[in-house]
């Protein structure tokens, strides 16, 4: 149950960090990118998983590869974050329509 709970709310925050990082016309083909690399690693990984299981025969090698890319997520992150604020752009939706004269 926690699992499930953790993975479904990981995907809002992989979008929300895309769209604050990479905002503008260009994030539809970074957020495409992101996909493509959700899905080799999705694919890949647990292949991978098992070569170093057959090679050094604990799973301990990949369970340390796995924990060592996750640091390098988090710090590239940390580092193509922005560093100051942005402020929220207001639109039409946003904004009450005006309410006509009696």
């Amino acid at each position: 149950m926690l699992m499930g709970l953790g993975y479904g709310c990981s995907s809002v925050i992989y979008r929300t960090a895309a769209a604050d990082l990479f905002a503008g016309r260009h994030f539809v083909k970074v957020f495409g990118l992101i996909g493509v690399g959700f899905g080799l690693g999705a694919s890949l990984g647990s292949a991978m998983a098992g070569v170093a299981f057959a090679h050094f025969q604990p799973y301990r090698p990949a369970f340390y590869l796995t924990i060592g890319l996750m640091l390098a997520s988090i710090v590239g992150i940390w580092i193509a974050a922005p560093r100051t604020a942005r402020r929220a752009v207001e639109t039409l939706a946003s904004t009450p329509a005006p309410r006509p004269a009696r």
